[in-house]
């Protein structure tokens, strides 16, 4: 019946109507509705105790459903801030020149090099910690969540190590000798960003796991108007130097938020408990 209405309607669209191609998707829109709407008013007359019972799961499945997209809006809103902050790294540092934007450029790069590897454990951190809170297991959970942070903590030891010589690393990054030279200048901020970085991210797979989106949020939009007020307060006699405290300040701060804000989650299931 479906494919009948569809040519039936196509063809009015197409040769009555002068509609074009546009007929045809609208004979095929129309169709698939009008299939729609039959097969209910069919499963209607012949199983209205189903129908009933359908019913009933459906409410079940909106309030699932209302969950889904309260996570999804949060993790969107905080994605679009995190894009926000690269964009304005990137932005704000080409004001300060040539050379400066690409060593900005590359202590990016170093920056989302480290992630790739923490990454690796909050992804870990989302399984287990989902696993360990949907089973209410507190002393597991709480377990999990210490090992996670000791698991980060040797990684960031380890490229603390690495990026304190910046200059050999950029040299195997681009061929530019400015570039390289300059580098030495950022010494130090390449070395801290492991250890700024380093709660944000595995507390992003706790949260994931938690399912606590709107805490991560939380986080990502205290960190980010810290970011544009240091950067507008500090003077810019300190150059390009001052984007680099704001950057890091926004990475230790996403990190601290996040802290306060799993306390209170703990305290709360302690009390449930």
């Amino acid at each position: 019946m479906v494919n009948v209405i569809n040519t039936a309607v196509s063809l009015v669209a197409v040769y009555v109507f002068d509609m074009g191609f546009m007929g045809i998707a609208v004979g095929t829109l129309v169709s698939e509705y009008l299939g729609l709407a039959y097969s209910l008013w069919m499963l209607w007359r012949k199983f209205p105790a189903h129908v009933r019972m359908l019913g009933s799961l459906s409410q079940w499945r909106l309030r699932i459903s209302r969950r889904f997209f309260t996570v999804s809006g949060d993790i969107f809103v905080r994605s679009f801030l995190l894009t926000l902050v690269h964009l304005a790294m990137v932005s704000l540092g080409a004001r300060s020149g040539d050379l400066l934007l690409a060593v900005n450029s590359l202590m990016l790069q170093l920056n989302s090099f480290f992630a790739y590897f923490l990454d690796g454990i909050a992804f870990a951190g989302e399984a287990l910690v989902g696993k360990y809170y949907g089973a209410g297991n507190a002393p597991r959970l709480r377990l999990c969540v210490k090992r996670l942070f000791v698991w980060a903590a040797v990684l960031v030891t380890l490229f603390t190590i690495a990026y304190s010589f910046p200059q050999q690393i950029f040299s195997v990054l681009t061929d530019e000798h400015s570039v390289i030279a300059a580098a030495g200048d950022y010494r130090w901020w390449c070395a801290a960003l492991p250890f700024a970085g380093m709660a944000a991210f595995v507390w992003d797979g706790v949260f994931i796991g938690l399912t606590r989106s709107r805490g991560m949020l939380i986080a990502v939009a205290v960190a980010t108007g810290l970011f544009f007020a240091l950067y507008a307060m500090l003077p810019s006699a300190m150059g390009n130097h001052r984007l680099w405290v704001a950057f890091t300040s926004y990475l230790v701060v996403r990190g601290v938020v996040q802290t306060i804000l799993y306390k209170g989650y703990a305290q709360m299931q302690n009390r449930e408990a």
